[in-house]
């Protein structure tokens, strides 16, 4: 069950990225070129929060049945010695929450801004916060902890 788990939440992490990327560029853009807020921004917006929602599901899910995650307390004691059962458990878990609590707030945020402009500036940094926060926290090949870029 957990490689399963593994292996789709590998990929639904480039869904999350692209929604993000797409998103953040459609923000940016229309910052910059003051242009009305159009019903592909909404669909974009949508596509971030609910993959990125989804992401997290499957998060909680592969938490659940993943050797890698301390079982109690005492466990999670013992995994901050360990540097990959630490990146999991604590590190990788809070930069994700953390990420998904920014694109949530400005996207709600945004939703009900006053005008077009300042929808795609609320949008564009909750998106770049939670852009960054997301990248920092994916275990890449190159680190200690790395994962496979695909399944």
């Amino acid at each position: 069950m957990a490689a399963m788990l593994l292996a789709l939440h590998s990929i639904v992490r480039w869904a999350v990225v692209l929604f993000a990327l797409l998103l953040l560029s459609r923000a940016v853009n229309g910052v910059r070129t003051r242009r009305d807020w159009a019903p592909a921004d909404h669909r974009f917006g949508l596509g971030f929060i609910i993959s990125f929602d989804l992401q997290f599901l499957i998060g909680l899910a592969l938490f659940h049945f993943s050797t890698l995650t301390p079982d109690s307390l005492e466990g999670f004691k013992g995994a901050m010695h360990v540097p990959a059962l630490r990146f999991f458990a604590v590190e990788h878990t809070a930069g994700m929450v953390l990420a998904l609590a920014a694109a949530h707030i400005s996207w709600a945020k945004g939703k009900r801004a006053a005008d077009a402009a300042r929808r795609f500036r609320t949008v564009a940094i909750g998106t770049g916060l939670s852009l960054l926060l997301v990248v920092l926290s994916i275990p890449w090949p190159w680190m200690a902890v790395g994962r496979r870029l695909w399944p």
